[in-house]
């Protein structure tokens, strides 16, 4: 019976991410052309500076990949949001917030003994 419930559980998890790629999938066509027009502008602001006309001499395949330049920075944004997204995960999983532990009336403070403690020390 329990084994039952997980699977169903496991199964609407992995529905729900698939949906959730899905959803940005659609979003693909919007994002690609918004990065190869951020990419030209970043070549476009550097080759200003010394007074050249970047569009006359890109080809079409450096247009259209133009944004890999930016890979970098955007690589840095997503792993950063993961790992804090992973440490935020992990100080809820160590400080557990058990309703029935902690004291529910107005003034009292929250126990705040990490999950860890209370499983192998306490």
């Amino acid at each position: 019976m329990e084994e039952e419930i997980i699977k169903s559980t496991n199964d609407e998890k992995g529905e729900s991410r698939i949906k959730i790629i899905a959803e940005y999938i659609k979003y693909l066509p919007v994002i690609y052309p918004i990065l190869v027009f951020l990419g030209y502008i970043n070549y476009d602001l550097f080759y200003k500076r010394f007074d050249i006309n970047i569009f006359n001499y890109l080809n079409m395949n450096e247009l259209l990949f133009s944004f890999v330049s930016l890979a970098y920075p955007l690589m840095f944004m997503i792993i950063a949001s993961t790992a804090y997204n992973v440490f935020s995960s992990l100080m809820n999983l160590i400080f557990d917030n058990n309703e029935e532990e902690e004291g529910k009336e107005v003034g009292v403070e929250k126990n705040k003994t990490p999950l860890f403690f209370k499983k192998n020390i306490l």
